[in-house]
């Protein structure tokens, strides 16, 4: 059974940017073709709780880079007023 992913990886991140909720998200899935290629979809359990990280993974990373993009904007052009 593959352990919770997103959990393992948050826990070995020393800090979190947009970058880096990235390259996890490519990681989880490229695991998640590689279960499947194996024919390791039997356990369904396993599959779901996967998914589920991924889709946590996929909010967590959309999240960053939304605040990273804000953060350069008033960076370049203040902070917004009004």
């Amino acid at each position: 059974m593959v352990a919770p992913y997103a959990a393992r990886e948050a826990a070995s991140m020393s800090e979190n940017t947009a970058a880096q909720a990235r390259t996890t998200l490519v990681r989880m899935t490229a695991l998640r073709l590689d279960l499947v290629e194996a024919g390791a979809t039997a356990d369904e359990a396993t599959m779901a709780a996967l998914a589920g990280d991924i889709a946590e993974q996929h909010a967590t990373y959309e999240v960053l880079a939304l605040t990273e993009i804000a953060t350069f904007r008033a960076q370049l052009h203040g902070p917004l007023e009004g």
